[in-house]
Formats: structure tokens, sequence, C-alpha cells
């Protein structure tokens, strides 16, 4: 990973990248991506938010504390109040 100065002069405006990659018979593939996955332009899918979320969560959380911190967010529009969600917020991380 490099700081690009041209890409750089973007932010805040734009979460920038650029990647480059050389194959093994010397050709040069580039691909460019001013806007990052998951900003409303480019919106990620339900899949794809709960994969993050189960990766990023699963990083400092055991599984069942997943669990319950998935179901109390999915059912959080129809829960009469924040108990189930400050349930599983406020379990100790083991």
């Amino acid at each position: 990973v490099e700081s690009d100065p041209e890409l750089d002069r973007l932010f805040p405006e734009f979460y920038a990248s650029r990647i480059e990659v050389r194959t093994g018979d010397g050709r040069r593939l580039v691909r460019r991506n001013d806007i990052a996955r998951g900003y409303p332009e480019t919106p990620m899918t339900p899949e794809e938010l709960d994969d993050k979320f189960r990766a990023l969560a699963g990083s400092v959380c055991p599984p069942a504390r997943i669990a319950a911190l998935s179901a109390a967010l999915d059912s959080l529009a129809e829960a009469p109040d924040l108990t189930a969600l400050a349930a599983a917020l406020g379990a100790p991380v083991a």
C-alpha cells in the first residue's frame, strides 16, 4: 500500500483507491475506484453487510454473541424497547 498524491487530493470528498497488478506475462492491470464500497453511491447488498458485520464482530466476539447481536439488530425496528440490544451489547467479551 502506498500513498498517491493524486488520490490524496480527492480526500475527504472521495475515498479513492487504485490497484495495480503485474501479471507473470508482463501485463499491467489497473483499476481505480473513487467511491468506497458501502457509501450511498455504491451500496452493499444485505448479504455483504451481514458478512462484513460477522467478520468484524467475529474478531472480538464469540459466535453466540454475534448471533444475539444480529438477532437484536434484525428485530430492532419492531422491538418494543432496547432491552435485547442492550443485553447483547452489554455482555462481556470472552
